[in-house]
């Protein structure tokens, strides 16, 4: 069956569903996301939900610590819902999540993004486009110990420090944008997350450091040189590429026959480059505030990293502590069946000590034997001193009668 859960607690329960999807994720990116394999890393717009199906033999049990948690069994499946609006404390805004198994200490991720929304049309100036350069974190130390970037450039960097086939040994990539910046602002590459990226909209340069090798840093230098900017104007829409618009046009318009009130047209411009030098502060403010919100906001995903890895030691503790309670029924079950056989031996040496308490009466007996025996013995030596005696007549008479009789 499929379970309904929002924010922390478990909603509703639905009808069962088939579990013959034809993919292991389904819809990734989209409004909603069928996940049919288990750890997964999924993307869902806001306001989105997904659905996880459980194909396995054995129960899931997850959680997202101060977010959600559930269970699906085995053959069953659960949905989530992910609310922006009418949604509380508990809303899930554009971010990463995290989410560890409570079985097998799998970690999960869900990263949720707004929905994409055309912009108006703008005029803007060409710039030069901004480039993604790659470095390579190996066994031996980074692919590059120096790379020179432009502003508005970004780099990659890449695990490719493969211990088997198809998994890399983790390695932690430093964060100097972290506020605090520490040697525990990092973040860790490996097979859940293979690579990070880094934005430099600014220019500025930067040491990286890999935080679980000693290898040498590498050196992100920035150019200092200004970089050209192109005069031609350029008009961009959602569903064209940048179109040229040729400097001559701005003479290629219609002749204006009217009268011109040179005072009238001064004071409007007044009016539009007043009002124009406001909007650049406030884009310059408005600059200044994202760039301290994406600090915060990266300082806040490196604190959620650490407390996931903090999740995931509690996770092992309890799977210890289990191990413990089982080992400690164990043991007073082994306790209680020696009890039983103690109790069986207890009543077998009362049942002995009874019996050498009965010797009592068989001394008693012994004795009135042993009396019988002397009584026996002093009438025997009487019968035998008796006919002794009659042997001593009869051997006398013997002897007188062959001695005077003659016989």
């Amino acid at each position: 069956m499929i379970k309904t859960i929002t924010a922390l607690m478990v909603l509703t329960l639905v009808a069962t569903i088939s579990m013959s999807n034809a993919y292991a994720i389904d819809g990734d990116g989209t409004n909603h996301v069928e996940v049919d394999e288990y750890p997964f890393n999924i993307t869902i717009l806001e306001g989105g939900s997904m659905t996880l199906h459980n194909n396995g033999e054995n129960t899931i049990s997850f959680v997202s610590h101060g977010w959600f948690e559930g269970s699906v069994p085995a053959n069953d499946a659960i949905a989530l819902e992910f609310p922006v609006v009418n949604c509380g404390t508990t809303c899930f805004i554009e971010g990463m999540y995290y989410i560890s198994d409570l079985n097998g200490g799998y970690q999960s991720t869900i990263k949720i993004v707004k929905p994409y929304v055309a912009p108006e049309p703008i005029y803007v100036e060409s710039i030069s486009q901004a480039e993604n350069f790659t470095v390579e974190m190996t066994e031996n130390g980074f692919s590059t110990n120096e790379l020179q970037i432009n502003a508005g450039d970004s780099v990659t960097f890449v695990n490719t420090h493969y211990v088997t086939d198809i998994n890399v040994e983790p390695h932690a990539i430093s964060d100097p944008f972290a506020v605090p910046y520490t040697e525990n602002s990092y973040w860790i590459i490996d097979d859940s997350t293979p690579e990070q990226v880094y934005n430099f909209d600014s220019c500025e340069s930067f040491v990286f450091y890999d935080r679980f090798f000693d290898v040498e840093p590498i050196t992100v230098q920035c150019n200092v040189e200004q970089v050209g900017i192109q005069e031609s104007i350029v008009v961009l829409t959602p569903e064209s590429t940048l179109e040229l618009i040729v400097d001559e046009g701005i003479y290629n318009v219609a002749t204006y026959d009217g009268e011109v009130d040179l005072i009238t047209m001064q004071t409007q411009l007044a009016e539009v480059t007043a009002q124009f030098n406001e909007s650049i502060t406030k884009l310059a403010d408005q600059k200044l505030a994202i760039e301290s919100y994406n600090k915060e906001v990266q300082s806040l995903t490196t604190q959620i990293g650490t407390l996931n890895g903090t999740a995931t030691e509690v996770s092992t503790l309890e799977q210890t502590v289990l191990s413990l309670q089982l080992e400690k029924d164990t043991l007073n079950a082994q306790i209680l069946t020696l009890g039983n056989t103690t109790a069986i031996q207890q009543t077998t040496i009362t049942q002995l000590n009874a019996q050498v308490n009965d010797t009592s009466i068989l001394d008693s007996k012994i004795t009135n034997l042993e009396a019988q025996v002397v009584s026996l013995t002093s009438e025997r030596n009487q019968w035998k001193q008796l006919a002794n005696n009659w042997y001593g007549i009869a051997m006398e008479q013997l002897s007188v009668m062959i001695n005077v009789l003659g016989i």
